[in-house]
């Protein structure tokens, strides 16, 4: 063999150990890339099987089921959401307002109901349970109005969305007129007695109920002075407002959805509801009778018994109702009128407050009544049936819905599963930071102050 021939052989056995060796590289790298294609793989689909458990299967579980009708995971998450959203909105709309009577030097105590609100905001579960036992009166209605063959339209939910925004494509509805009033009946020869010479008011028709320290009854009327007029400067033109537009309308709604993350069809679904609850509040309202029995009701209001005995002797012996009343009465918001609640009905006070008032015939004075509020001496100026007022009614509407929810509870078959609705109450919106520096504002730290030593006086 040639050295040629033999060079030739050694560069042939090369090039073979070299295809060799880049066979076996091609082999690795092709395992390394099923390798890794293995893991990509494997991460996709976990990440589609997350994907699928979050936004397919965790919505679809139940949380509840009403006479097998269910709650789902979505529909309670976004009733929740809507909740949060609601109560924050309404506590920076009085937030804005408590720092306006504060930039005037005004004094404004905070509402003891935006703490509860926040205190529900920090407890989820507390909130998750409030919204469930809605949804869940919701549902019965929903059936309840169903058997009756009510239901609620396509058409009726887009004008409530509107409305609940302040659009009226349509036109400003016209507002509703104000209820008649009452005519009050003649005084009696006893009824007049009673009041003079003390005072002699014409009990009114039941305006909106005063507060006091007993009851949220209706004051007599004051008389009011008549003052000379005195001219007027002339009013600036006021600038004509901007018509609220469909378009205005539609980014109001899209920024309302983005902001509570509802969808569109929550949004209907929320409206539909409460259009069901206002309808069949509507119907029991048709059973509720729109006048009762009233009495016309004055009081003295005094902090221990032995004084209220006392009173009660010097009434009894003639002394004036209307200055012991003005004298002694720890009700101040009535004490000028005598203690004078005007026309109350039941359930406006507590229980032995309207026990003994409903009890008393015209003109007869109680004994001492102890309420939590101190002790109480009664007369009632008036007895007769009188149309109810707007706040009374609708305490008597809300009594007969609370009658029918109990029983309609009963009847239902219902199964709440606290382990999957405690596992996905939202706690978003939160309440935003500068909401709570204005309801609990740092407390200054003092910083420690050097006392420094008098200077020497020089002694001449």
């Amino acid at each position: 063999m040639t050295k040629k021939e033999r060079e030739h052989g050694r560069i042939l056995e090369q090039s073979r150990k070299y295809r060799a060796i880049r066979t076996r590289l091609q082999e690795q790298q092709r395992r390394v890339l099923l390798m890794f294609g293995g893991l990509i793989a494997v991460v996709v689909v976990l990440l589609a099987l997350g994907l699928v458990w979050e936004y397919v299967l965790v919505p679809r579980k139940v949380v509840a089921r009403v006479n097998g009708e269910p709650i789902y995971v979505r529909e309670f998450q976004a009733r929740v959401k809507f909740h949060r959203t609601l109560i924050i909105r309404r506590i920076g709309s009085y937030l804005i307002m408590y720092q306006q009577f504060q930039s005037a030097g005004l004094q404004m105590p905070l509402d003891p109901q935006i703490e509860a609100w926040v205190q529900l905001l920090d407890d989820p579960e507390a909130m998750g349970k409030q919204v469930l036992d809605s949804m869940i009166e919701d549902a019965l209605i929903r059936q309840e109005m169903e058997r009756r063959g009510i239901t609620v339209t396509d058409e009726e939910i887009e004008k409530a969305i509107q409305e609940a925004f302040g659009y009226y494509p349509n036109g400003t509805p016209t507002p509703e007129p104000t209820a008649t009033p009452w005519a009050t009946s003649t005084l009696s020869p006893t009824q007049i007695a009673l009041l003079t010479p003390d005072i002699t008011p014409t009990p009114t028709e039941g305006p909106s109920p005063t507060p006091t320290t007993e009851v949220q009854a209706t004051p007599t009327a004051v008389p009011t002075l008549a003052l000379e007029a005195t001219p007027e400067a002339p009013e600036a033109p006021s600038p004509t407002p901007t018509p609220y537009t469909e378009q205005r309308f539609q980014e109001d709604l899209k920024a309302f959805l983005k902001d509570t993350g509802l969808s569109m069809a929550d949004l209907r679904a929320l409206f539909r509801d409460l259009l069901y609850r206002e309808k069949f509040l509507e119907i029991l309202a048709e059973d509720v009778p729109k006048e009762e029995e009233q009495v016309w009701v004055r009081h003295i209001l005094v902090p221990e018994e032995e004084v209220a005995k006392e009173l009660l002797e010097r009434l009894q012996k003639g002394e004036s109702w209307f200055q012991l009343a003005q004298e002694y009465s720890e009700d101040r918001s009535t004490a000028a009128q005598g203690g004078d609640l005007g026309w109350i009905a039941r359930g406006d006070t507590v229980k032995p407050f309207e026990d003994v008032a409903f009890a008393l015939e015209v003109g007869e004075i109680s004994g001492v009544v102890a309420t939590p509020y101190g002790w109480h001496i009664l007369q009632v100026l008036g007895k007769e049936v009188r149309p109810l007022r707007d706040d009374q009614l609708q305490a008597r509407i809300q009594e007969r819905y609370e009658s029918w929810l109990a029983e309609a509870k009963a009847q239902a078959d219902i199964e709440i599963y606290d382990e999957v609705w405690m596992k996905y109450v939202p706690d978003k919106p939160e309440v935003p930071p500068q909401f709570r520096l204005v309801l609990s504002p740092p407390t200054p730290v003092l910083q420690p102050v050097t006392v420094q030593p008098p200077t020497p006086t020089p002694t001449p």
